[in-house]
């Protein structure tokens, strides 16, 4: 569900990004409804699992991805979640919470492989960190660049 846009200004090194970010936020009925349709299959190659500090440490880039939001691994692994999709053992794609505040986790994706995207791994990812989202009870969240058209339709699904 999208709830508006908001004014955002970033800034990334030394260009200053102005744009919309848009929100939204789970319809905890319409997600569970989904649960009900066939998903997407992982291949074979591919594996899913939490993200745990041990992985964190194993794989750079996760770590390196890790580092914008929280401050160490087991700050992420005590206060967030999150899933990770491995090809032959290294991370490919990330579904984490990226800031929590209190109940409320937001959720990130990332896929790091170019050659992986569109291939519903972010949906994969998004409905099991969603699903362990509820049973703990934790609202879930979304925001994303009003021009990232591939995140927009992950959260919208």
């Amino acid at each position: 569900m999208n709830l508006g846009k908001r004014l955002c200004k970033k800034w990334y090194g030394r260009k200053y990004y102005v744009g919309y970010n848009v929100y939204y936020e789970l319809v905890t009925e319409r997600f569970k409804k989904g649960l009900e349709q066939p998903g997407h299959i992982l291949d074979e190659d591919l594996a899913m699992v939490r993200i745990t500090k041990e992985l964190i440490n194993a794989d750079e880039r996760l770590r390196e991805e890790l580092k914008e939001y929280w401050s160490s691994a087991e700050s992420f692994t005590q206060h967030g979640l999150g899933y990770a999709i491995l090809k032959n053992g290294k991370v490919i794609s990330t579904c984490y919470s990226c800031c929590v505040n209190g109940d409320r986790h937001e959720a990130y994706i990332a896929t790091f492989d170019q050659n992986m995207r569109n291939c519903g791994l972010a949906t994969i990812l998004g409905q099991q960190y969603i699903k362990e989202c509820l049973e703990r009870g934790y609202g879930v969240y979304w925001t994303t660049d009003e021009s990232n058209e591939p995140s927009k339709r992950v959260a919208e699904n």
